[in-house]
């Protein structure tokens, strides 16, 4: 209860001072990192990760962030959100993996291929809430934001299925059985997920959509209606043996698609405030490993696979993936640094270490955790407090030139500035 107590008042006391502390940059994010690590290392609060309530924090924050996500980057693509952010994710997102793999089997030579390839997705996925002062600022080209917050918005889905099969691999190849059997099961839990996200993304849309031009339904009601359905289709697919994470993002596509409009912004409202509380307890939880790890002592290999994962493992893909698009040397560099990791890569981390620790694989949970904490926290810290400043730097020259390939219809504003989906500024 002294856990719940004191991250009920660290969110109770960033809503008093948030919009001062707004001014340097200081995100709910760093805070809840900076109490959750403090008053863990002062034993004030102690977190169990192998408790109950932490695994089922966990695992709702994910498939509400999941599905919240989806629902709306599939109504946004049906607005024509051009060709860019497509490629940010058919070709960045693979090559970022690629390229975390590989510097991951060089810097991390004492963890299995599985391990380091697990890694390598779940520092994949980036999160614009970190970034949320770049993302709602209009001196930065709409076009530049509508990148990161469309490739944040679903590469946490890409990474979902890639991180829980590397975990499947590495449980396989490290337990006492080994063989092929727990990827064998993984591949069936994704395929009845996407099955049951179909099902029931796609059905609960239609009876919303349904119930409003009846005039059966009212707008609040609508609102809880929205809320449950990420959360109903995550229990079902675990129940009938899916992968409920993977059902949650195919149901927040199937819901995106079928609703349009009529799962508008406003119905998802109450999803994203309670999607935002779930996440501050997973940023505080978070906050909590840090005393550990540091108090283990960070190895120089760890240390520097952060660092490039946050620079080079980022930056070269994005690049590569934007050739021949017309945009500037200036914004293929912007696009690369904001990409910060946060939410989606702390849950996948969670979920991980949490899973081999079960099956008796201590030092993989051990690494898992070291790199998550290492990589995330300089993340939250240095793309938390350079946001801002990019912000404010950015050159009002007005020439920012329109991408060849990017469709020239503007939406209006981007989602982002409209309202949080994660926890932000």
């Amino acid at each position: 209860m002294a856990t719940f107590a004191a991250l009920l008042a660290v969110v109770l006391a960033w809503g008093v001072v948030s919009g001062r502390l707004a001014r340097y940059s200081i995100t709910l994010p760093i805070v809840l990192v900076t109490m959750g690590a403090v008053l863990s290392g002062t034993e004030v609060v102690v977190v169990e990760l192998d408790s109950e309530a932490v695994r089922t924090l966990v695992e709702l924050a994910l498939s509400i962030l999941l599905f919240a996500d989806a629902t709306e980057i599939s109504a946004r693509w049906l607005r024509s959100s051009g060709r860019l952010p497509l490629r940010m994710l058919a070709i960045g997102f693979p090559l970022t993996v690629a390229t975390g793999f590989a510097a991951g089997y060089w810097l991390l030579p004492g963890s299995s291929v599985w391990v380091v390839a697990l890694l390598a997705a779940a520092l994949a996925a980036t999160d614009a809430a970190l970034a949320s002062p770049v993302i709602m600022d209009e001196r930065i080209p709409l076009q530049l934001r509508r990148i990161i917050d469309v490739e944040s918005g679903l590469n946490d889905g890409l990474a979902t299925p890639l991180v829980l099969f590397f975990l499947a691999g590495a449980v396989a190849s490290g337990g006492p059985a080994g063989g092929g059997a727990p990827l064998v099961h993984a591949i069936l839990e994704l395929a009845i997920g996407v099955a049951v996200g179909v099902v029931l993304g796609a059905g609960g849309a239609r009876l919303l959509v349904s119930a409003r031009r009846t005039r059966w339904s009212s707008v609040a009601g609508e609102r809880l209606a929205v809320l449950v359905v990420p959360m109903l289709t995550y229990f079902t697919a675990a129940a009938l043996g899916g992968n409920g994470f993977i059902a949650a993002f195919v149901a927040g596509i199937a819901a995106g698609s079928v609703g349009r409009d009529e799962v508008a912004e406003e119905r998802l409202q109450l999803t994203n405030d309670v999607g935002t509380l779930l996440s501050a307890a997973v940023w505080f939880v978070f906050g909590s490993l840090i005393p550990n790890v540091v108090a283990r002592g960070i190895p120089w290999n760890v240390l520097l696979y952060a660092v490039l994962s946050l620079t080079l493992v980022r930056m070269l893909p994005v690049a590569l993936a934007l050739v021949r698009s017309g945009l500037r040397t200036r914004d293929l560099v912007f696009l690369g640094w904001i990409g910060p990791r946060g939410l989606a890569s702390i849950l996948f981390g969670l979920i991980a270490i949490e899973d081999l620790h079960a099956h008796g694989l201590t030092a993989a949970a051990e690494s898992v955790a070291e790199v998550i904490v290492v990589t995330v926290s300089l993340s939250v810290l240095l793309h938390g407090l350079t946001a801002g400043i990019i912000a404010a730097r950015w050159p009002a020259d007005g020439t920012h030139p329109q991408p060849a390939r990017l469709s020239t219809t503007q939406p209006p504003a981007s989602p982002a500035s409209r309202k949080p989906t994660k926890p932000s500024t």
